[in-house]
């Protein structure tokens, strides 16, 4: 009986735990791990005293942040691990009117900033990168709200929001369920600041300061 007993309870015991090496499996097989390399935050700030823009009350920009085991590419910026970099466009630097890397990040901004955020795999970042690349300039109806949202509607397609200036895009912000006030915004020393070439980029401290 004892014997009996002993063979019944190994045989309930491999049962288990092939059943359970199956379940494993099988769960694998649904649910693919996903691989974030960045994350990346859309911000809009209605008033901004340090980056407003004639006409335009505010600003409206990126902040993209390495999150992979190596060295990314961010527009055509280098972003080592851990690090994060903001870009926004603007139309008062004399330096360039368009893309300028790491501004907000040394200015900061001023008044309330509201904010989305998403990861990035490899593939999305080569989306991002090239609208990025692609929308060095700077308008007034192609302004820096615009650049804003039209990176972040091809980062995240089915959460798009909208908006021609930074008070209607941080509206559109609000109308989303996972927004956030006044998220923290990555420090730039002066040095870091750049404008965006054909190419690449070129350190330009006059960047910190509008025309």
């Amino acid at each position: 009986m004892k014997k009996s007993l002993k063979k019944i309870a190994s045989f309930i015991l491999a049962v288990i735990i092939l059943l359970s090496f199956s379940t494993v499996a099988y769960a694998n097989e649904i649910q693919p791990r996903i691989t974030f390399v960045a994350s990346i935050k859309v911000v809009s700030a209605p008033v901004s005293g340090s980056s407003g823009i004639a006409g335009v009350s505010g600003h409206s920009f990126i902040i993209v942040k390495n999150v992979s085991n190596s060295t990314i590419k961010v527009g055509h910026m280098s972003v080592s691990v851990g690090d994060s970099v903001t870009i926004g466009t603007y139309g008062n630097r004399s330096a360039h009117k368009g893309i300028w890397y790491n501004i907000e990040g040394y200015v900061g901004i001023k008044g309330t900033s509201y904010s989305l955020s998403t990861g990035l795999t490899s593939a999305d970042l080569d989306s991002v990168n090239a609208v990025i690349n692609n929308n060095d300039k700077w308008s007034v109806t192609n302004n820096c709200s615009y650049f804003a949202k039209t990176v972040w509607n091809t980062a995240y397609p089915t959460k798009k929001i909208s908006g021609t200036d930074p008070l209607t895009l941080a509206n559109s912000i609000k109308s989303k369920d996972s927004y956030i006030t006044d998220i923290s915004i990555p420090y730039k020393s002066k040095n870091k600041i750049a404008r965006h070439t054909t190419s690449g980029y070129v350190y330009d401290s006059s960047g910190a300061t509008a025309a």
